[in-house]
């Protein structure tokens, strides 16, 4: 039994990317003339958009290293189909960089809602499985 480290993992990674994002959201322009300078204050407001984005991903990654952990790797293949998919979309879709974050951030979404469905519906199928093997014996 093992699904409540998965879980404790997801909300961990989720509780700590939500507080960077909050963060990012006050002090955008604080952590943007800190890390870069205030040449680039102008994309500040993008900061929390953009740290959203990458929590959203690293959540997806948690379900893709658990899946791993279990020699399942199909949840490998889902993420890098949706990083050829990303680049694809970002190539069409870069008029400006608040559209490049709006692209990932919408891809990403997609990702983790993939991820979580997935991560379901193999874990229902694996517990009918198991009634089944425990009626037929």
């Amino acid at each position: 039994p093992h699904q409540h480290l998965f879980w404790r993992a997801l909300a961990i990674v989720s509780l700590i990317g939500i507080s960077i994002v909050i963060v990012c959201y006050i002090l955008d322009d604080l952590i943007i003339n800190i890390a870069f300078g205030k040449e680039y204050l102008s994309i500040a407001h993008l900061l929390w958009m953009y740290a959203l984005s990458t929590t959203i991903f690293a959540c997806a990654n948690v379900v893709v290293y658990y899946n791993m952990s279990l020699e399942n790797y199909f949840p490998v293949l889902i993420s890098v189909i949706t990083g050829i998919l990303q680049i694809v979309s970002i190539s069409f879709f870069h008029q400006s960089l608040e559209m490049i974050i709006q692209v990932q951030l919408i891809l990403m979404a997609g990702l983790l809602g993939i991820m979580l469905c997935y991560h379901k519906f193999k874990d229902m199928f694996s517990k009918v499985n198991q009634i089944k093997l425990s009626n037929n014996n």
